[in-house]
């Protein structure tokens, strides 16, 4: 609007810039298509693009050399070998953790390795599935509509969990309801931002 010296105060002004917008608009999307198709384009052909996978690095490819291919990293694919051990053991995730951050052993990303990392790991490897969600009676909505109701008439979080457990509610994950998981359903309520403590 600067610089082609467009006043936003006039009718003719706001509908140049209106016009503008919805070429940038696709302009943008037109980009992400085209980016689209050259990674689909890359992919098809049997080379590799975007982020190395724990367990794989990525090396030129031999036939041409502007692309990548995936092979197997020795040190990666040991302590793979060493989760899968484990888990056929029946060693915890967590317990999994403290033995790879004792042994020193250098995580996919940051400086230690984490439960969380761990499951996530196994989650994508396709070694576990992920948690299923329980059959419930009613929505979300009507869940959150009961939890600002609870906590409007002063309960705490773990008042309400205890509450929601008593009365039948069923989370969409897990056996019960925890102060955890209420204080996460009422951090997605527009309505509990509003009340006082």
């Amino acid at each position: 609007a600067i610089r082609e010296s467009i006043r936003l105060d006039s009718a003719l002004g706001r509908a140049l810039i209106s016009i503008l917008l919805v070429f940038a608009q696709m302009e943008r999307e037109a980009t992400g298509e085209r980016t689209r198709e050259a990674i689909r384009h890359i992919r098809q052909c049997g080379y590799h693009f975007g982020k190395v996978p724990y367990g794989k690095k990525s090396i030129p490819a031999p036939d041409n050399p502007r692309m990548r291919i995936l092979i197997d990293d020795e040190a990666e694919q040991a302590v793979l070998a060493q989760l899968k051990a484990w888990a056929a053991e029946g060693v915890g995730i967590t317990e999994m953790a403290q033995r790879l951050n004792a042994a020193g052993t250098k995580p996919p990303q940051g400086e230690r390795w984490t439960k969380s990392l761990i499951y996530n790991l196994r989650l994508r490897l396709s070694w576990i599935s992920p948690r299923p969600h329980n059959e419930r009676p009613h929505t979300d909505e009507e869940l959150k509509e009961r939890v600002v109701m609870l906590r409007g008439r002063g309960h705490t979080a773990q008042q309400i969990a205890s509450i929601l457990n008593e009365q039948g509610w069923v989370p969409l994950k897990g056996r019960h309801f925890t102060e955890r998981s209420v204080r996460g359903l009422l951090a997605h309520c527009t309505q509990a931002k509003l009340l006082s403590p």
